[in-house]
């Protein structure tokens, strides 16, 4: 047997059952000290949920990466564009976290991840080793539990979608591979979860087309326009932004590569239709995010109002 790193064995009482029972947290340490004696190294923590979100986010961090690239962790940290994945995977993980009631440090789960992976570069995750032995993974319970309680949280989840500025111009595209953003991938994701709201970000060239099929098929798919001055976007883009899709159209500016002020010049002259502008500038944003004033897609703005 072979051991590329090692953690402490992590126990504690979640918070709703140490409410109702204060001897849990004795019995947890006299379980931790039996452990100890056998020279398993065992620690009792006060917030056991916020460890096992930081658990839970190192994991998402490497274990499906490692699996699609059949990469160790080195070669992730190692690669541009799998690196950059991580503060976002953490930032996603952080944010359905709170959102479940656990504040978790991001700056300090961040670094946390990123010396995992330092220290143990030669692991290969126990995901990857499922796909090489044609095992079932654990990604469900991984990932997938993350979009499951972002569903469940009301948490949106966003997407890069179409081409990237990353990389363009350079030798191989710094590695990234652009199938990767094709919106049609979210398809499956929209209806393995729906109740979770998905946001494809940035007009999806060459995709576009594709893009707006996921998006009028799927009602918990939004589009935002991020990325692209409205002088460029697809004219079908502005058809659908003006018809079936006006209530889930996004504003974006991409700030500071465009600055909203030259957005919006834009956008005034892409022809976008009057009544639909509001909301996408504002009021399809405050309901998806379910913000006070937000009104349903059908229901007129508080200044269309008689």
């Amino acid at each position: 047997m072979r051991h590329a790193g090692r953690g402490d064995l992590v126990l504690g009482a979640l918070a709703p059952d140490l409410a109702r029972d204060t001897s849990l947290t004795g019995r947890a340490q006299a379980l931790a000290a039996t452990f100890e004696r056998a020279g398993v190294p065992c620690v009792v923590s006060a917030a056991i949920e916020a460890d096992l979100w930081c658990k839970l986010t190192i994991n998402c961090v490497y274990n499906a990466i490692s699996a699609v690239g059949d990469a160790d962790y080195g070669r992730i940290l190692a690669h541009g564009a799998t690196c950059a994945l991580v503060p976002s995977i953490v930032a996603e993980c952080v944010a359905v976290a709170r959102a479940d009631g656990v504040a978790l440090d991001e700056a300090a789960l961040l670094q946390a991840a990123l010396a995992v992976g330092t220290a143990m570069a030669t692991q290969i995750s126990s995901t990857a080793q499922d796909i090489r032995r044609g095992r079932r993974t654990e990604i469900d319970a991984l990932n997938g539990y993350v979009a499951e309680r972002g569903a469940a949280l009301g948490v949106p989840a966003l997407f890069h979608t179409g081409q990237t500025g990353i990389g363009a111009g350079m030798p191989g595209g710094r590695g990234l591979r652009l199938k990767h953003s094709d919106p049609m991938l979210l398809d499956d994701v929209a209806a393995d979860f729906p109740d979770l709201t998905i946001v494809m970000a940035h007009p999806s060239f060459p995709w576009q087309e594709e893009a707006l099929a996921v998006a009028t098929h799927k009602a918990n798919v939004f589009i935002d326009l991020s990325g692209w001055s409205p002088k460029y976007f697809p004219p079908q883009l502005v058809q659908y932004a003006n018809t079936l899709l006006r209530d889930r159209i996004l504003f974006g500016s991409d700030f500071p590569l465009i600055t909203p002020d030259r957005w919006l010049k834009d956008f005034a002259e892409a022809g976008f239709k009057p009544e639909v502008q509001p909301g996408i500038l504002k009021g399809n944003a405050m309901r998806l995010l379910g913000l006070p004033g937000a009104v349903t897609a059908d229901e007129p703005a508080p200044h269309e109002r008689d």
